[in-house]
């Protein structure tokens, strides 16, 4: 099965990433041999610790911007988190904005696959070229949230991850919190405004966008 990476953030003790597949149902809970076998594609002389997955949606990486079925615009995309002992190199980079890698997650059962039933975590990812405009993008989303979104019912606090790409671009990833699969259905509105608030200030919002 290959998987791809994406958005890889190497620290002291951590790992972070965005991983997906062509189906959307190829990764469960994750599994100790499942992450480290990830660190050995990556030349990570480390050790497992523990990990957080999180299943989510995004329109990123979809090849079917415009269709029909929301779920084939709204990909299913899993951020992970690896803790680990001490790495001993930040310097690792991606050669483009996402590689394959030929991995199976032996945690994975038929009767816990992801399906469109399911509430997922909705995640917004632009590039910018500039970072003074990625952090002009953050607090303008923020604020957005604090002044219209905050009263709404079970609505988060949205979540930043900020990172290089290509030695060109800074990436943010903006995670929303969890939604059900309504969400989506109706066009997922609040998404798509923070993904015009990126736009304002330059950020390219799909991965087919970088030069």
């Amino acid at each position: 099965m290959t998987i791809f990476l994406s958005s890889l953030i190497i620290k002291e003790k951590s790992v972070e990433m965005v991983l997906f597949d062509e189906l959307g149902d190829a990764i469960n809970k994750g599994s100790k041999s499942f992450c480290q076998s990830i660190l050995s594609y990556l030349n990570l002389n480390a050790i497992v610790k523990s990990w957080d997955i999180v299943v989510c949606r995004t329109d990123y990486f979809s090849d079917f911007i415009g269709e029909s079925d929301w779920a084939d615009n709204w990909q299913i995309v899993w951020k992970l988190k690896i803790y680990t002992s001490e790495i001993n190199t930040s310097e690792i980079k991606l050669p483009d904005v996402f590689i394959g890698l030929d991995l199976d997650d032996d945690s994975w059962i038929f009767s816990e696959r992801v399906t469109e039933n399911d509430t997922t975590n909705c995640v917004v990812i632009c590039n910018f070229l500039y970072e003074a405009n990625r952090t002009k993008a953050s607090e303008a989303i923020f604020n957005y949230h604090s002044t219209f979104i905050k009263n709404e019912v079970n609505i988060e606090i949205p979540v930043f991850l900020k990172l290089t790409i290509l030695d060109k671009y800074y990436q943010l990833i903006i995670d929303l919190g969890n939604f059900k699969p309504n969400f989506y259905k109706n066009g997922a509105e609040y998404a798509k405004t923070v993904q015009n608030i990126c736009k304002e200030f330059g950020g390219l919002p799909h991965y087919s966008l970088i030069e």
